[in-house]
């Protein structure tokens, strides 16, 4: 007679609760952590709270989105780190959340499931999950970015270019890095022909449009920074 694992049937029958349960799980487990372990705020967390508590528009550590959503959580939990450990797991949660939508539209929903499983096996230890910032704020604002770029290029649905924008906009907004993660996706549009076929239209500069609306702030602080400005050449002698 044969058995089939209970495990197996639920991811067979019920993908999307299983990615539910254990995205859930591993929040609750670490947010428990949190409360019980950490006597002070973990990593750079305390510098994340006070350069938040300024709501500048930049600094030498970079954009300013993470610094200020970690100071509104901590203000609403009523000056408690529950909040902001509460944030960290948030975007962890619709981190995985959003690869199993990425996955499910490639794969099926059954596979996509094990690719949340064995993406969260191989985190599991090296995961900040209590040191919210830039990094942790990207995973989510990165997976929606590649999950509405297969939407416009492997589907064809131009409705995602405005949930793209704005995506692209706010990331740019979180870690300094996002130019780098935009150009790998200008790339990979470029070198296909789905993707060269979706760059011919005039969607895209209203994407532009978008993201240098909700950048522009953060582009003018650059700007009268110098932060832009090349570095010196050095002299001959230096070299």
């Amino acid at each position: 007679m044969r058995f089939t694992s209970l495990i197996i049937e639920l991811i067979r029958a019920r993908p999307r609760l299983v990615v539910w349960l254990v995205a859930l799980f591993q929040a609750a487990l670490w947010l428990i952590l949190a409360m019980l372990l950490y006597r002070s705020p973990p990593g750079d967390l305390a510098t994340v709270l006070a350069y938040g508590r300024e709501y500048q528009v930049g600094t030498y550590l970079g954009p300013p989105l993470a610094f200020w959503l970690a100071d509104i959580a901590f203000r609403a939990a009523g000056n408690h780190m529950l909040g902001v450990y509460l944030l960290a797991q948030l975007c962890g949660v619709a981190t995985f959340w959003t690869l199993y939508l990425l996955a499910r539209a490639v794969i099926g929903g059954q596979q996509a499931v094990l690719a949340v499983l064995l993406t969260m096996t191989v985190v599991a230890f090296g995961w900040s999950n209590g040191e919210f910032g830039p990094l942790v704020l990207a995973r989510p604002l990165w997976a929606l970015l590649l999950l509405h770029s297969w939407q416009l290029i492997g589907q064809g649905r131009r409705n995602a270019w405005f949930a793209w924008s704005i995506e692209a906009g706010l990331l740019l907004l979180t870690t300094s890095v996002a130019i780098g993660l935009l150009l790998l996706v200008a790339g990979f549009a470029l070198a296909s022909q789905r993707g060269r076929r979706t760059l011919m239209s005039f969607d895209p500069l209203f994407a532009l449009l978008v993201i240098v609306v909700l950048v522009l702030p953060y582009l003018i602080w650059l700007i009268r920074a110098d932060a832009l400005a090349l570095p010196p050449w050095p002299t001959v002698a230096e070299l």
